[in-house]
């Protein structure tokens, strides 16, 4: 199983907290997606 790392700063980062709670999850299935290789041409 793969697996993607996320630190602790993604609570507190102001960029992602400028977003949205949708927003943050959709950017999290997107980091999930192209971990998988789901996103490649």
């Amino acid at each position: 199983m793969k697996w993607l790392r996320l630190y602790y700063e993604f609570a507190t980062d102001p960029k992602i907290q400028s977003m949205d709670e949708t927003l943050q999850r959709r950017y999290i299935m997107l980091l999930c997606l192209k971990g998988n290789g789901d996103l490649e041409k």
